[in-house]
């Protein structure tokens, strides 16, 4: 089935309450600037009870828990905005900008960022609607790299701009359903187990076989690896699950130790995720943890350092499930997430160096 029809098949099996609870937490967020803490939610939506047993079949692939750090919230996916009550609106507003900056791409190839005026002006878009399109940018990941999150936002183009269809309606029902997994929980402890359980049960059926010979090679891979030598957030649990065998778990979990770090060094709050985190806490001119004394060259390199390693390292393990089944590669990407996590400390670090 093409994406629309998938998309619009799922749509057709989530009812008007569900619709509407997905809606809330959308607008709650255009609203405020953030997600809906959860008891805010239960109680617009009629309780806790009624809130959970509405969004259990929808998974977590369409409306999740977020317990990463502070207030725990409600967010949304991508699919998530599509099938709610807003979403027809939601849809043709991205289409409508991707088209768009398609035809300007390929008209102009010294344009490389977007700014909320001039797309405004462009498609004659209201304040409300450009702030709109500024989320599902985000949240879909249409962009190269962004600024801020008010009425003056920028974006960077898409880095597949040229690739862009005339029609966009069924690339964004592609991207949004590319993740879906029917079975995985909206609950964030479960979410993690499940996602954990997964990324395991594959590994292991790439090594049934040579399991003991494996696990003899793995070992003398790893030893050269003492705990000492990684950052002391990643010294123990991590380090655990590397010599355990559990590869995908500990290069999980040392990304999301990145995640969490930079998100508490750079003072911004639990909706402030992935990429788009790394993009403002490391911001060449205005990011709390980038570093005003070297060359804005370094300073914009460092804010890709980090937002590619999350992006390619700790984002797609948490939703596709990749495995890792070669003990050098979880050594090599564990290494990363240590240095990576001394970067921070440097940043976040009294200027004299002191406690």
């Amino acid at each position: 089935m093409d994406p629309l029809g998938r998309l619009e098949e799922l749509r057709t099996r989530i009812n008007a309450q569900q619709r509407e609870i997905l809606r809330t937490i959308w607008t709650y967020l255009l609203a405020n600037g953030r997600w809906i803490p959860i008891r805010a939610l239960h109680i617009q939506c009629g309780g806790k009870a009624t809130v959970q047993e509405a969004l259990k079949p929808l998974g977590g692939s369409v409306v999740l828990e977020d317990h990463n750090s502070g207030q725990p919230v409600y967010r949304v996916t991508l699919l998530g905005v599509l099938v709610s009550t807003a979403g027809q609106t939601a849809h043709g507003l991205l289409s409508e900008y991707l088209r768009w900056i398609r035809e300007r791409a390929l008209t102009d190839g010294e344009m490389q960022h977007v700014t909320a005026d001039l797309v405004s002006a462009a498609l004659k878009l209201s304040e409300s609607d450009a702030r709109q399109l500024y989320e599902l940018i985000r949240l879909g990941d249409f962009w190269a790299a962004g600024a801020g999150g008010g009425p003056s936002w920028r974006v960077g183009l898409p880095s597949d701009v040229e690739d862009l269809p005339e029609d966009p309606a069924a690339y964004i029902a592609a991207k949004a359903l590319e993740q879906y997994d029917a079975h995985l929980p909206f609950e964030a402890n479960k979410r993690d187990a499940y996602i954990f359980q997964k990324s395991s049960v594959e590994s292991s059926l790439l090594t049934t076989i040579p399991v003991r010979i494996r696990d003899r090679d793995d070992q003398s891979n790893i030893a050269f690896l003492p705990p000492e030598i990684l950052h002391q957030s990643l010294a123990g649990r991590v380090y655990d699950l590397l010599m355990s065998g559990a590869y995908d778990t500990a290069v999980f979990e040392a990304f999301r130790a990145v995640e969490v770090t930079v998100r508490q060094a750079s003072d911004l709050t639990a909706e402030d995720v992935g990429v788009w985190l790394m993009r403002r806490a490391f911001d060449k001119r205005h990011g709390s943890l980038t570093d005003a004394r070297v060359p804005e060259a370094e300073r914009e390199a460092t804010a890709h350092l980090f937002a590619g390693a999350i992006g390619l390292f700790k984002n797609p393990r948490s939703h596709r499930h990749a495995p890792i089944a070669d003990p050098i590669e979880a050594v090599e990407l564990i290494l990363l997430a240590s240095h990576l996590l001394r970067i921070v400390d440097s940043r976040s670090a009294p200027p004299d160096g002191s406690a």
